[in-house]
């Protein structure tokens, strides 16, 4: 035998060109080990020297249509202290029977045949082997060039493939792989998920890769298939995100995804993954995994859960909110509104998805009004998308599935990302919540019940609902025409002793913003309500007749959102609606009193504010005491009728008159937005109602009496007299000359009402009085500092004032009724008199 047949110059280095498709089938025998947990994962060393030896690894068949090759890896340690020349050595395959298989190199190792002392050299090799062999029937002899041999060969070592030997990678187990260009990679497969779709099999798996290499890795030279039982192989697409090269150190996640025939999921299914290298571009087995499906009921979130779905590496918790069925002749639409949350650290994009239906009849149905602008979605912040699905009137839309699916880019095809049961279909007539999701000719709108109330009006009683009309979409929308009428104990409201009142003036609704429509009817104040159903339905774009509107189904109201809201002295009420946003807030209560007639008047001020943005007229507010034995009673109120300017104040004030016997104490103020003529009112129009009602807690009066005449309040005034004296001007006339400083705490654009100062003088059993305006009107106490003033008193009784004892007495007066700021005792000598 010639020198040149040594190994790696006299045998033929063409690699094996494979040109039918791939199949990547281990035997029977290996297949059954897969289930067996001793499962043998190595096969024995073949000794070179005492210190040298050659491991045999990743070992694995890979099947043409008539053809079977086997692949491996020879791995050669030279722990000698000189280099080791291979090509002095034979690597021989036989089958335990004796049969002879010839190896080939593959061709970017030719000229790897020397081994430097203390490392390792790899050699990639391949044999063409029986079709029906399986791999523990091999055995590996190393023989070496021995000239002195009578064959000139000597065997060096011989081991045999173990039986129960198995190179695969059992599930969710991690492996360090080493590619044929020596780089290594940490690999898993972490999750592999099949769904049954459309009578195909759908299949996602998550593989995670590592790179441990110095270099970087072209995931490009990858590829994936799926094998089954029997042979069938399945390549499967890549989707590796936009960066397909992976550099050292970084871990990436990537989704293999493929369609299966059939319905049947297989058990003992296999990942093969392959490097395609080198400049015949011959594609060699780098590992096989085992996979361990997600079928069934764990392969899709049950309605009213939420689970994650993975974008660009990040999780995103996706939850189906809602859903709402609606059937018109032959269609019915399916919509929902999906809550998407990034619960990860960077933000993401939904670019290239989609959203399908699959109907319990197995039919698929895309999403009708599907963006295909990208929905970025940052961390922590929840994002909704609207989705719209059409079927047939006789598909059976119970028990459907949402699918969301990635398209990728380059290949056009899709995978799965997750399965999510749809919301069952809600009680359409009686909704148990107060607020209902509804198909309207605009769109999707939620329609809800905000506050009902009782609130009492003369001889009846006032029944008021406020409707919030919310939209929902992402886009703006027009207010649908919606209308709502009460079913009270049973019996339906008749439309025309309904008022309906919009708040807003605007025609549309921008993303998640609402608008309120308030309902009022009255009823008996006799009447015990037993239960309350408001009744929704929408007035078409038509003649607005019975045959043109559309039910929007019924909203029960619980007894207990009957009693107006109740809020403290200090809080303030907001008023809402388009031109007229402003504030009420109580500023004082308190009880005036009138002697004569013997009566007394409870008496509130309030501040009101506007806050619009532009000058606007102020509500008209209706109002009522509630007396602590529960009876309602009807106040004056003094509204103000003139625009106000942005963020200006007026004082407004509501009173009711009561017998001075009549117990006022711990009283409760009722007040709301008057109404009339099917609209709010504004300035000092006559109300026939009203609503939007809130009940204060009345805060205690506070009364100050002051003894020196200084710092008197009369709200928004502040009164001080200075330098009294009394003069006589005839037999029963004098003059009370003072100083007076009336002074404002706070600066009002308009007094609703005005209240006078009223000057008494208490002589033993005699009491003479005059009444004097403030600012403005005939002897009104100016404002300003030490302002020379006068009052005069008439009165026969006060005959001789001069040379006795009194008391001057100062009140606030209101609608004729008083209350006492200011009381002081004057005895005049005579040496101070003058004439």
């Amino acid at each position: 035998m010639k020198k040149a047949q040594k190994f790696g110059i006299a045998v033929a280095l063409t690699a094996l060109s494979i040109t039918t498709p791939l199949q990547f089938v281990p035997s029977t025998a290996q297949a059954a080990t897969v289930k067996t947990s001793a499962a043998v994962t190595a096969i024995p060393k073949l000794k070179v020297s005492s210190k040298s030896s050659i491991q045999i690894q990743d070992f694995q068949f890979v099947y043409g249509v008539n053809e079977k090759t086997l692949y491996f890896t020879a791995t050669i340690y030279n722990g000698d202290n000189k280099e080791l020349d291979f090509n002095d050595y034979n690597l021989e395959l036989y089958t335990k029977t004796g049969t002879k298989y010839k190896l080939t190199l593959q061709e970017s190792d030719a000229k790897k045949g020397k081994v430097s002392p203390n490392t390792y050299q790899d050699l990639h090799f391949s044999a063409s082997v029986n079709y029906q062999s399986n791999l523990s029937d091999f055995k590996f002899s190393l023989i070496k060039w021995d000239f002195s041999q009578p064959d000139y060969t000597l065997k060096v070592s011989e081991v045999s493939v173990p039986s129960g030997y198995n190179p695969i990678v059992p599930a969710v187990t991690g492996k360090v792989v080493k590619l044929n260009s020596g780089k290594k990679l940490s690999t898993i497969l972490a999750n592999s998920t099949f769904t049954n779709v459309a009578g195909k099999i759908e299949v996602m798996n998550t593989f995670r890769i590592t790179n441990y290499s110095n270099t970087p890795i072209d995931l490009n030279t990858l590829s994936f298939s799926l094998k089954r039982p029997g042979g069938g192989l399945v390549k499967l697409d890549v989707d590796a995100g936009t960066t397909t090269t992976l550099l050292t150190g970084v871990s990436k996640e990537i989704k293999l995804y493929g369609v299966l025939s059939g319905t049947k999921i297989d058990n003992n299914m296999q990942l093969i993954v392959t490097e395609t290298s080198g400049e015949s571009k011959t594609e060699y087995p780098v590992a096989t995994y085992t996979i361990k499906p997600i079928t069934g009921n764990n392969s899709f979130t049950p309605a009213g859960k939420t689970a994650p779905i993975t974008v660009e590496g990040e999780k995103v918790d996706t939850l189906i909110r809602e859903a709402y069925y609606e059937t018109s002749g032959d269609t019915q639409t399916l919509s929902m509104y999906v809550d998407l949350n990034n619960a990860g650290k960077s933000a993401v994009k939904l670019s290239g998805y989609t959203y399908t239906l699959l109907a319990s009849n197995g039919a698929l149905y895309p999403a009708i009004n599907q963006s295909t602008d990208a929905v970025e979605l940052s961390p922590q912040i929840k994002k909704e998308q609207y989705l719209q699905f059409s079927l047939p009137s006789n598909v059976n839309a119970e028990n459907a599935k949402l699918i969301i699916r990635k398209t990728v880019e380059e290949s056009k095809n899709s995978y799965i990302l997750g399965v999510f049961g749809v919301p069952p279909k809600p009680n359409q007539e009686t909704a148990s919540g107060n607020s209902v999701l509804r198909m309207t000719e605009q769109g999707m709108f939620e329609l809800s019940v905000g506050k009902v109330d009782r609130l009492p009006w003369g001889s009846e009683d006032l029944i008021n609902a406020d409707i919030t009309i919310r939209n929902v979409q992402p886009s703006i929308k027009t207010i649908p025409n919606v209308k709502a009428t009460f079913i009270i104990n049973g019996l339906k409201v008749d439309e025309k002793n309904i008022v309906s009142i919009k708040t807003d003036t605007n025609n549309a609704l921008e993303s998640n913003t609402s608008s309120h429509v308030y309902i009022s009817t009255k009823i008996p104040y006799s009447t015990t309500l037993n239960n309350v159903t408001i009744e929704l339905s929408e007035i078409g774009s038509g003649d607005g007749t019975a045959s043109n509107t559309k039910s929007l189904g019924r909203i029960q109201i619980n007894a207990s959102q009957f009693a107006p809201r109740l809020i403290k002295s200090n809080d303030t009420y907001d008023i809402i609606g388009t031109g007229r946003k402003s504030s009420l807030k109580v500023v004082q209560s308190g009880v005036y009193h009138n002697e004569t007639n013997e009566t007394k008047l409870v008496y509130t001020e309030f501040e009101l504010q506007n806050k619009e943005a532009r000058f606007a007229e102020l509500p008209n507010l209706s109002a009522f005491f509630q007396t602590n034995t529960g009876n309602y009673i009807e106040t004056t109120f003094k509204n103000v009728d003139t625009k106000i300017t942005p963020n200006g104040k007026v004082l407004v004030m509501a009173s009711a008159q009561f017998p001075e016997s009549y117990d006022t104490s711990n009283m409760k103020f009722l007040v709301g937005q008057s109404i009339a003529g099917g609209s709010f009112l504004t300035g000092e129009g006559k109300a026939e109602g009203f609503v939007q009602g809130v009940q204060y807690e009345l805060p205690a009066e506070t009364t100050k009496v002051s003894t020196t005449l200084e710092k008197m309040e009369i709200n928004p005034y502040i009164l001080t007299l200075d330098d009294l004296s009394l003069a006589q001007e005839d037999i029963y006339d004098f003059k009370l000359n003072f100083d007076h400083t009336l002074s404002k705490w706070i600066t009002y654009e308009k007094l609703a009402d005005k209240h006078q100062v009223v000057f008494e003088i208490v002589d033993k059993d005699t009491r003479v009085e005059k009444a004097v305006e403030l600012e403005t009107g005939d002897g009104a106490l100016k404002l300003g500092t030490d302002v020379d003033s006068s009052v005069s008193f008439h009165d026969e009784k006060l005959w001789g004032l001069l040379f006795r004892e009194f008391t001057l007495n100062v009140y606030d007066q209101y609608q004729g009724h008083k209350k006492l700021i200011g009381t002081y005792k004057m005895n005049v000598a005579p040496s101070n008199l003058y004439l």
